[in-house]
C-alpha cells in the first residue's frame, strides 16, 4: 500500500491520539510503550517538536512519528549519554512511533523515521536520540537498521527500563554543507584515499603521507563526541589564527596540535574556506616530500 507522509497540524490532534491509543492496545507488555497525554502532543504540534503522519490513499492516518526538541531541559537524553552542555541544544529526540495494528507490516516505522531524520537535518540538529525497551526487538531492529546504537541503559519515564540509542547526524550534515568535498580532495595531483578501520578514519594521502582525514569520533571522546570533522595539516601560525577566528576550528584530534587542526563539518563553516584549508593541507604535505617524488606527482 502507498502512503503519503506529511507534517501533522493541530487539526489532526484527535486522529493522532486515536492512532496512539490503537497502537498501544496489542503491545506485548505495557512497559514497552509510554503513552503521552494530549497536552504533550499538542505542544509538539505547536512547535516544541513536530509530528509526521502517514496517510492512506483514502486519507486515513495509519501511523505517526513524533519528534521533540528538548533544548536545555533536564529530560534531554544527551545528558544520559555524556554529551557536553553546549551540544544539548542540538539534540533531537526521535521520540515516538505509533502504527495502527491493521497497517503493520508496511515498514511504516522505518519510513516515518527516515522522513523525520530529513526534517531534523534541514533544521541543523546534530545528535539524534531515542529510547526503546530492551525487549522491544521490533523497534530496536528498526532503529539499529538506520544506524542507531545503544549508548546507555537506564530507568526512564517513572522507573521503566530503557535502552538509550544514539546516532550522529554529523555525516549527513557534512555532506549537505560540503557537496563535492571528496571529489575535490581526490582531484589534487597524486591524492589517494583509504579507510583506517581501527580508527574509523577516511584518510587522504599524497606520496603516502596523510594531509586530511575525515571522521566522526564516538561519544567516549568528550567534546568531540558525535561531531563529524576534518583533520587537516596546517602551518602552525595559520593554525592558531584559524582557531582564534572560528569557533568550529579546534586543535587537531588525535594528532600533533601544533601542525594539525580539526574542523567541525556539522556546523556550517563557509565551504570556500574549508576547501582552501584542504588545498593548503595538501600543498604543505606535498612540499615536505622528496623533490624527486614531488616532480613525479606534479608530472
Amino acid at each position: 500500500m502507498d502512503f503519503v507522509v506529511r507534517k501533522a497540524d493541530l487539526i489532526d490532534l484527535p486522529e493522532v491520539m486515536r492512532v496512539i491509543r490503537e497502537a498501544a492496545v496489542p503491545i506485548a507488555s505495557p512497559d514497552w510503550f509510554s503513552v503521552p497525554d494530549e497536552k504533550y502532543m499538542e505542544a509538539q504540534l505547536r512547535g516544541e517538536g513536530f509530528i509526521l503522519a502517514a496517510e492512506t490513499p483514502e486519507g486515513v492516518i495509519a501511523g505517526i512519528f513524533e519528534v521533540d526538541f528538548p533544548g536545555m531541559g533536564e529530560d534531554n537524553l544527551g545528558r544520559d549519554v555524556g554529551l557536553f552542555e553546549e551540544q544539548l541544544p542540538k539534540v533531537a529526540h526521535m521520540d515516538l512511533a505509533a502504527v495502527v495494528p491493521g497497517y503493520r507490516g508496511n515498514k511504516l516505522h522505518s519510513k516515518l523515521l527516515a522522513e523525520a531524520e530529513k526534517e531534523v537535518t534541514a533544521l541543523g540538529y546534530r545528535h539524534l536520540l531515542c529510547t526503546v525497551h530492551p525487549d522491544n526487538c521490533y523497534s530496536l531492529s528498526n532503529f539499529v537498521g538506520l544506524g542507531y546504537s545503544v549508548a546507555a541503559t537506564s530507568l526512564k519515564y517513572g522507573g521503566r527500563l530503557r535502552h538509550i540509542l544514539y546516532k550522529s547526524n554529523g555525516p549527513i550534515l557534512a555532506a549537505l554543507h560540503y557537496p563535492g568535498l571528496d571529489e575535490f580532495l581526490l582531484s589534487l595531483p597524486g591524492a589517494q584515499k583509504d579507510y583506517k578501520a581501527e580508527w574509523q578514519w577516511l584518510r587522504y594521502q599524497v606520496g603516502s603521507k596523510l594531509f586530511v582525514a575525515l571522521c566522526t569520533p564516538g561519544l567516549e571522546h568528550g567534546r568531540h563526541g558525535g561531531r563529524t570533522m576534518l583533520i587537516l595539516k596546517c602551518d602552525p601560525m595559520l593554525a592558531e589564527l584559524y582557531r582564534e577566528q572560528y569557533e568550529d576550528v579546534v586543535p587537531g584530534f588525535y594528532s600533533d596540535k601544533r601542525n594539525w587542526n580539526s574542523v567541525y563539518l556539522d556546523a556550517g563553516l563557509p565551504a570556500d574556506l574549508v576547501f582552501i584549508m584542504c588545498r593548503h593541507a595538501y600543498e604543505r604535505t606535498l612540499s615536505k616530500l622528496p623533490k624527486k617524488v614531488q616532480r613525479e606527482i606534479q608530472g
